[in-house]
């Protein structure tokens, strides 16, 4: 029902301010407008959303759940809900908010769709994949379907599959920026010299900074596949710079302090080393299942995990989310300044929960003796990794400065790692990594293998050799051939590992070296962390 008048104007103000992204001035429209008619289903919904823009998540569940109180059958305000569950971490609510759309509308294009993201977030791909091509089937001009489709089958190792879903999102949308960012990410000669043509046309014409931003990062691949270094270079400067822009516009409020373990007081340490010593305490056998493996995007941490996954005793889960959103969970209950002063204020019974909880969480990868999670952001949390799962292995690789700089310089990635968009944050953060190997190296000696990207692509035999003395596994010949084993991965090398493995990338940073002054920069930094 319509509302007449000045209500139904506030009612299209609400809309039109929500789709242009003014929450604010959307969530005010919407008040007024519902003082009017307060029953009206898609105004309270709109009134939800703006506020879990703003971040008032428990705010939106709350309102979307008093109307599907009042109306059960409300497909859309269900799907509304799975959003906010999937914004709060609460991947199984928003599942079963989601299967119950999907038995009130079972032909619906959305409800698949949304069903699908949900499945991506809890990293259940193959799932994914089913609930995509289900939105798809319905809906053949869904083309959003299609690109999230392509995603997904590039994340199970099926390039040609994705390949094929992004160029059909450029036939449904012709110079779609993110269907060309999806080829060129695949590292392949996907991309051919009309798609280049077309990206040019983008950074010329579209007004829009992120398909400007997507078409920079994917020129600069063309270029970079066709041996163009210098062209390649000029695109991943002004993309980075772009995207830079893009972070401060959106920007709320200060940035996040990255910590490193100088930021720590000495009490701080004290309690990290007196947990360390008494780790033994929190007996938790089941934790000999897990097996971190860590360091800087793009050093090697994809490859390692193929590696591994390619022995029978081992599953790769990819890059999981659980010991962060964990960590955070309990700073909050606790209300302390940061999860490294957790050594101070948790008990035995805490860590041995935060384990349990973390081994619940990734029950679905444990069919096999040992199963593999390679966050990079874990490398700032080994210590409370080996306090929460005790008998747990842990793997961090690194590679050389430059050529990590070059890697992460040249990938768009789909959230955060904000530090990647400068060659300086990208340093910065190399430091801050190294430094925390430095620091749980002393706090837990010898319990921590290092993996150096270079010496596994040019001595593969030896490597995995080391690998399987640490974790106690016996050798098996398909580890020699990780690119044969088809798995989920979720990470931007997912292309890549499907090659045997190689040493191309080893010396690949010298093309760029003066372009980006790559050794120099790093050379400064390091001078500058000598003097400091």
């Amino acid at each position: 029902m319509q509302a007449p008048g000045k209500a139904h104007k506030l009612r299209q103000k609400a809309f039109r301010q929500f789709q242009t992204g003014q929450w604010a001035k959307a969530l005010a429209s919407a008040r007024q407008a519902l003082r009017q008619w307060p029953n009206d289903a898609d105004l309270v919904r709109v009134l939800a959303l703006c506020h879990l823009r703003l971040g008032r998540v428990a705010k939106a569940r709350e309102l979307l759940l008093r109307l599907l109180k009042r109306e059960p059958g409300n497909v859309a305000a269900l799907l509304n809900l799975a959003s906010v569950e999937r914004e709060a971490g609460r991947l199984e609510e928003a599942r079963v908010h989601l299967l119950e759309a999907r038995k009130l509308s079972p032909d619906n294009p959305a409800v698949a769709f949304n069903l699908g993201n949900s499945y991506v977030a809890e990293a259940l791909y193959t799932k994914a994949r089913d609930a995509f091509a289900a939105a798809v089937k319905i809906k053949p001009s869904y083309w959003q379907a299609w690109l999230n489709l392509g995603h997904v089958h590039k994340s199970l190792g099926e390039i040609e599959a994705a390949a094929s879903c992004y160029r059909q999102v450029l036939l449904l949308q012709p110079g779609n920026s993110s269907a060309y960012l999806g080829l060129a990410n695949l590292k392949r000669r996907y991309l051919e010299k009309e798609d280049a043509s077309t990206l040019k046309r983008i950074l010329l014409q579209q007004k829009s900074p992120k398909s400007r931003i997507e078409a920079g990062f994917a020129l600069g691949e063309y270029h970079h596949t066709n041996k163009q270094y210098n062209q390649a270079a000029t695109c991943w400067v002004q993309a980075n710079a772009e995207k830079n822009r893009q972070i401060k516009a959106m920007s709320s409020g200060s940035a996040a302090v990255q910590v490193t373990p100088a930021d720590l007081d000495s009490a701080a340490i004290e309690a990290i080393e007196q947990a360390a010593k008494n780790r033994q305490q929190i007996d938790l056998p089941e934790s000999a299942r897990a097996v971190f493996v860590t360091g800087m995007p793009r050093s090697g941490t994809t490859l390692v995990e193929q590696v591994l996954a390619s022995h029978s005793a081992v599953t790769g889960a990819s890059e999981l989310p659980f010991v962060p959103a964990l960590l955070k969970a309990l700073v909050q209950e606790k209300n302390m300044e940061s999860a490294h002063h957790l050594f101070a204020g948790a008990s035995d019974a805490d860590w041995r929960t935060l384990g349990r909880h973390y081994l619940e969480n990734t029950a679905w990868w444990q069919n096999t003796p040992l199963f593999v999670d390679k966050l990079p952001e874990n490398m700032e949390y080994i210590g409370q990794i080996l306090m929460m799962l005790p008998k747990a292995k842990v793997i961090v690789c690194q590679r050389t400065p430059q050529a990590v700089a070059l890697s992460n310089f040249r990938q768009l990635y789909a959230s955060g790692r904000k530090w990647a968009y400068s060659l300086e944050g990208i340093y910065q953060h190399l430091r801050r990594q190294r430094s925390w190997l430095e620091f749980w190296h002393g706090v837990f000696p010898g319990e921590i293998h290092v993996v150096h990207y270079e010496n596994l692509v040019e001595n593969l035999p030896e490597e995995v050799a080391a690998l399987n003395r640490f974790l106690g596994l016996k050798p098996e010949a398909s580890q020699e051939q990780p690119h044969r084993q088809v798995r989920e991965i979720r990470t931007a090398s997912a292309g890549q590992v499907t090659e045997a493995v190689h040493t191309r990338s080893v010396s690949q940073w010298l093309q760029y070296d003066n372009l980006l002054g790559l050794s120099s920069l790093w050379q400064s930094r390091v001078r500058a962390s000598d003097v400091t």
